[in-house]
C-alpha cells in the first residue's frame, strides 16, 4: 500500500508541479533565466549547498502539485454550485443561460469521476447515487482487489493536473501575447482534458466489472 501511494504521488503531485514549472519556464525563459544568473553571481556561495538545494525543492515541486489539482476540485465545487442556482432559478429552460452551463461542464466538470458516475447511473443505473460507488470502492479496497481500478483513477488525476497546468499556461500566453506557445498549449489542454475523461470511464467500469 505503501509503494502504491509512493508511486501514484510521483506520477500525479510531482509530475503536475514540475509539468507547470517547465511550462512557466517556456513562457518567461529569459527571464528566468536572467533571475537565476544574477541570483548565482550574488550568492556564489550557495553553489556549495546544490545538493541541499535539490532536497528542499523536490518537495516544493510536491506541494505546487497538490495546489494544482485543489484547482482542479475547486472547479468541481464551482460548477456544482453554478449548476445549483441555474436550477433553482428556474432558468436553465433558456437557451443562453444552459449553453454557459454546458461550456463550464465541458471545462470544469466532465474529467471528474463523478461525471462518469453519474452517466453510468443515468444510462444503467449500476449504483443509486455517487456515495454508493464510493461505497462499491471501499469494498474493494477492504478486499484488496482495487488495484486494476486504482491503475485508471491514477491515470485521471494524472492528467487532470496536466489539463490544468495546461489550462493555466494557455491562460498566461494570452496575456503575455505568446502566441505559438498558447496554440500548443491549448491543444495540449484538449489532449489531457479528453484522456482524462477516457480514464474516469475506464475506471468507473472497472469498479463496475470488479464489483460483480
Amino acid at each position: 500500500m505503501t509503494t502504491n501511494f509512493t508511486l501514484r504521488d510521483f506520477l500525479v503531485y510531482f509530475s503536475s508541479g514540475a509539468f507547470l514549472i517547465i511550462i512557466l519556464d517556456l513562457i518567461f525563459f529569459e527571464s528566468i533565466l536572467n533571475i537565476t544568473e544574477d541570483f548565482f553571481s550574488k550568492h556564489t556561495f550557495i553553489k556549495e549547498f546544490a545538493g541541499l538545494l535539490i532536497i528542499f525543492v523536490i518537495p516544493l515541486i510536491y506541494i505546487l502539485g497538490h495546489i494544482l489539482h485543489g484547482l482542479g476540485f475547486l472547479s468541481l465545487k464551482i460548477y456544482i454550485a453554478f449548476h445549483s442556482k441555474l436550477t433553482k432559478w428556474n432558468i436553465r429552460k433558456y437557451w443562453f443561460f444552459e449553453f454557459i452551463r454546458k461550456i463550464v461542464h465541458f471545462f470544469m466538470y466532465k474529467n471528474k469521476v463523478v461525471n462518469s458516475v453519474l452517466l453510468e447511473n443515468m444510462t444503467n443505473q449500476t449504483w443509486n447515487s455517487v456515495e454508493q460507488f464510493w461505497e462499491s470502492c471501499a469494498e474493494l479496497q477492504v478486499k484488496d482487489n482495487f488495484g486494476p481500478a486504482n491503475y485508471w483513477y491514477t491515470l485521471n488525476d494524472l492528467f487532470k493536473g496536466l489539463y490544468t497546468t495546461t489550462f493555466l499556461g494557455t491562460i498566461i500566453c494570452l496575456f503575455v501575447d505568446k502566441w505559438i506557445l498558447c496554440l500548443i498549449f491549448l491543444g495540449l489542454m484538449f489532449i489531457c482534458h479528453f484522456r482524462a475523461i477516457q480514464f474516469a470511464d475506464c475506471f468507473v467500469l472497472t469498479v463496475k466489472r470488479l464489483s460483480k
